[in-house]
């Protein structure tokens, strides 16, 4: 049995305009009845095409809840190549001589609202963009136009820059 997807409705493309534009579902999901007796939670999603003409296809086995509330402190190396940074660290532990936690603490908080300010979230910028590629792409599957094959086209190209300063961060 097909196991049925959400997303956008059709997995490749030939990657051209809208005259010779072709696309189709060609990657699918197959169960068994014992297969999906044993996974009765698994669900599909079509995920955006970025840099291929087919989308990935993301299997999830059962439904989870991320919890984003106990996320541990992480230092980002890209700090140190800004110039305001040292400031950072030398307000924090200015006057904190004895009072490592407590300087530790003003530095975390400091540099969290630091980062937010000069670099942004741009896990929140990747999904925004992820989202908006998303819905081009159902969109170009409805109705076909220049207009979002060129949209489509510079959204891959921001989300392979926001992927550029993930990794550098």
């Amino acid at each position: 049995m097909d196991l049925g997807f959400s997303g956008p409705k059709f997995t490749w493309t030939n990657k051209r305009e809208v005259g010779g534009l072709i696309h189709c579902r060609l990657d699918r999901v197959w169960a068994n009845p014992n297969w999906k007796a044993a996974f009765p939670e698994a669900t599909i999603t079509h995920l955006a095409k970025v840099n291929s003409n087919h989308c990935p296809l993301l299997l999830s086995l059962c439904l989870s809840i991320p919890n984003a509330s106990n996320r541990p402190f992480r230092f980002q190396p890209i700090w140190l190549s800004h110039n305001d940074f040292p400031a950072i660290v030398r307000d924090s532990w200015a006057g904190m001589e004895y009072d490592l936690m407590g300087a530790v603490t003003r530095f975390t908080h400091k540099a969290l609202t630091w980062n937010k300010e000069v670099f942004g979230n741009i896990f929140a910028k990747k999904r925004l963009i992820m989202a908006r590629l998303l819905g081009t792409q159902r969109a170009i599957a409805n109705n076909p136009n220049n207009f979002l094959i060129n949209l489509q086209g510079q959204l891959s190209r921001e989300y392979n820059e926001i992927l550029q300063l993930e990794e550098e961060l």
